[in-house]
């Protein structure tokens, strides 16, 4: 095919023709919006993808992507994974269940985008995440009701998820605004990245802080063309000085510093992670995970094998997941769970650089970024919000091998 078309609005047919697209329109809107929202438009678009292709409206010829094979590799390592998982039963059968969550990125991929208007999806995205933002800081002002037990989220259930969600936000709201075509959308674009901070640093999510303050140098970049290195360090301070001045980041950065100097004056069986600390949770966390794949370094503990073997191995607390996506993969799976997932992360990488001046490549990148950065305090690929949207990213990269083919020129200029 030609490529994907980013103008083309949506076709005039029936429906159900449509039904797919439609629905992950949605499932972009309520992203940010929590579990039951995206869950309930992704199942929809997935019924609507089946019936498509069940009636032949649709070819689906996903085997044509060179991306589909590692990820029927992560899905398979996850069910193999229960054959010598500690905990089958419990853990093990509850993270292998998550996998139907591929499913939508098939059903995503299997819009034929070549047909519809690629920059819908994100229109939505920024729309949702913009309505959710203002309902937290109408929830600041005391004008909106809190939802949530863990603070102004807006309409959400958690932070984590919605931490990263704003991060990607802003790194692809300033993709959109460095590439307007005048003034005033270049303005609606930065107002959207100023009201998704705004958010973000009256959230409680420390992930979310440092995964703005590793990547926030792209956001400048884009934002302000800037090419001296001085003039975007400068910038770079200034924004961080911000974000400190919010009295939520300094509350739970000061917290956590505290717990730190608490953590380090306890007896060492505690400060080294050998005994569960409640002030600093994670060194326990991370010691197990990296004792235990020392001690089953090519294949792990197995699928929701963690909890159960810490406690196998002498713990004195059953934690579900390391919070940290690489010692997550490493504990439950090995050298080999590593190398599968590795190959998948590679493989969207590649897609994102073949592709870097179309929109798709550009979440993709972005959306690979705050789950890495975002992954090295939690685990967002066990959460339903990270999940979800690895998902989806990797629907894209799917769409763009099948509908977008990057001619000789375009790899030569990104050799």
């Amino acid at each position: 095919m030609a490529g994907l078309n980013d103008t083309i609005a949506l076709q005039k047919k029936p429906f159900y023709k449509n039904g797919t697209y439609l629905f992950f329109c949605c499932a972009f809107f309520t992203m940010s919006f929590g579990t039951s929202a995206f869950t309930l438009s992704g199942a929809l678009g997935l019924c609507f993808c089946i019936i498509s292709i069940l009636f032949q409206h649709n070819r689906f010829e996903i085997w044509k992507s060179k991306l589909i094979f590692p990820v029927l590799a992560v899905i398979i390592l996850t069910w193999a994974g229960l054959l010598w998982s500690t905990d089958v039963h419990g853990s093990g059968i509850k993270f292998a269940g998550k996998t139907y969550y591929w499913l939508f990125a098939l059903a995503l991929a299997s819009i034929p985008f070549n047909r519809y208007n690629v920059h819908t999806l994100f229109r939505f995205f920024f729309a949702g995440l913009a309505l959710n933002a203002l309902t937290g800081l109408l929830q600041l002002a005391g004008i909106v009701p809190v939802f949530s037990k863990w603070g102004l989220t807006g309409f959400s259930g958690s932070y984590n998820s919605l931490a990263m969600l704003l991060n990607l936000g802003m790194l692809l709201a300033s993709v959109y605004a460095k590439k307007a075509e005048n003034k005033k959308e270049k303005a609606i674009y930065i107002v959207l990245v100023v009201l998704y901070f705004s958010h973000l640093i009256i959230l409680q999510g420390r992930g979310g802080y440092l995964t703005f303050a590793v990547l926030s140098p792209i956001i400048l970049y884009h934002l302000f063309s800037i090419k001296r290195i001085w003039t975007l360090a400068i910038l770079y301070l200034l924004v961080i000085g911000l974000m400190f001045s919010s009295p939520v980041v300094q509350k739970r950065v000061n917290e956590l510093y505290k717990n730190i100097v608490t953590h380090f004056q306890e007896a060492e069986k505690f400060s080294n992670g050998e005994k569960y600390s409640t002030y600093v949770d994670r060194i326990y966390m991370w010691n197990w995970a990296l004792s235990l794949f020392g001690r089953h370094p090519f294949l792990g503990v197995g699928t929701g094998g963690y909890s159960k073997a810490i406690l196998n191995s002498g713990g004195d607390r059953a934690i579900a997941h390391p919070h940290n996506n690489i010692l997550y993969i490493a504990v439950s799976y090995g050298i080999l769970g590593l190398v599968v997932f590795g190959w998948l992360f590679w493989v969207l990488l590649k897609i994102a650089w073949i592709h870097p001046q179309h929109v798709f490549g550009n979440f993709i990148l972005f959306s690979v970024l705050v789950i890495f950065v975002g992954g090295l305090v939690d685990t967002p690929l066990l959460d339903a919000g990270g999940i979800f949207l690895f998902s989806l990213t990797v629907g894209l990269g799917l769409a763009l091998e099948l509908y977008d083919k990057p001619t000789a020129q375009s790899r030569a200029n990104n050799a």
